[in-house]
C-alpha cells in the first residue's frame, strides 16, 4: 500500500518520540546534526504518523527534532503520514534507518576534493568525518586510484604465512595518518582481512603491483 503524507507545521509539544527507535547518535554526531541544522535549516522534516488527532508520534527524525526543541523552537515542520497503523510506522523507522547504500570512496574523495573552497574545520564540522579522515580524503583526491584494476583477485601468497617477510620503509610523521585511514579503507573495500595489520597491508600493496604491472614488449 503507497502511504501519502503532507508537510505540516504543529507545536513543538504535539510531537513525540516513539518508544522502539534504535538509532543511537553520539555527542559528537548531536553536535554536527545541530550545526547541519543551524546552517541550512530544517533541509528534511521529521516523518510523523498520527494515532490521535493533534498529536504526532515520529517515525523517522528524532534527532532532527530533539535539537530544535533544545534550542527553545515552538515550532516544527513535519511530514505526517496520517493515520496509519503502528506495524506499518515500526517497519518505516526500520527501513528509514537500515536501507542505505555505502559509499564509492572514488567518487566520495573526488566530491571531497570538489570542496576545495571549504575549509577542513568547516566540513568537518557537519558531516559524519573527523578532521583527520576529510584532510586524508581531500589530499587524496587528485590521485587517480582508478588506474588500479581491483576486478581480479588476488594471487594467494605461495608461501606459508610463517615465511613472510618484513619490509621496514620509513615515511614522514605527517603521512602516517591519512595512508593507515587509505589503506584502511582499501582492505576493507577489497577484502584482504587478517589477525596481522603487516600482512593485510601486504597483500593490498601486492594487488596493487599485479594490477598496475606494465604489459611485457612485443
Amino acid at each position: 500500500m503507497k502511504i501519502n503524507g503532507k508537510l505540516i507545521t504543529v507545536n513543538v509539544d504535539q510531537v513525540e518520540p516513539n518508544d522502539y527507535n534504535f538509532n543511537v547518535m553520539t555527542p559528537a554526531l548531536l553536535a554536527k546534526e545541530r550545526e547541519s541544522l543551524t546552517r541550512f535549516g530544517m533541509v528534511k522534516p521529521p516523518l510523523v504518523w498520527e494515532p490521535i488527532t493533534g498529536h504526532y508520534i515520529i517515525i523517522d527524525g528524532e534527532h532532527r527534532y530533539s535539537v530544535l526543541k533544545d534550542a527553545g523552537e515552538t515550532e516544527i515542520t513535519v511530514r505526517n503520514l496520517g493515520k496509519i497503523e503502528l506495524k506499518e510506522a515500526k517497519q518505516l523507522t526500520i527501513l528509514l534507518n537500515e536501507i542505505r547504500g555505502e559509499p564509492d570512496y572514488t567518487k566520495l574523495t573526488s566530491l571531497f576534493g570538489s570542496l576545495d573552497s571549504l575549509t577542513v574545520e568547516d566540513i568537518s564540522k557537519i558531516l559524519p568525518y573527523s578532521a583527520e579522515e576529510v584532510t586524508a580524503m581531500v589530499d587524496s583526491a587528485g590521485f587517480d586510484w582508478g588506474e588500479y584494476d581491483f576486478s581480479r583477485e588476488p594471487e594467494e601468497p605461495k608461501k606459508p604465512s610463517a615465511e613472510y617477510v618484513e619490509i621496514v620503509c620509513r615515511i614522514p610523521d605527517e603521512d602516517v595518518g591519512p595512508i593507515k585511514e587509505k589503506t584502511d579503507a582499501l582492505c576493507e573495500k577489497h577484502g584482504f582481512y587478517d589477525k596481522s595489520a603487516p600482512v593485510q597491508l601486504g597483500k593490498l600493496f601486492d594487488h596493487m603491483l599485479i594490477n598496475t604491472q606494465e604489459a611485457p614488449a612485443e
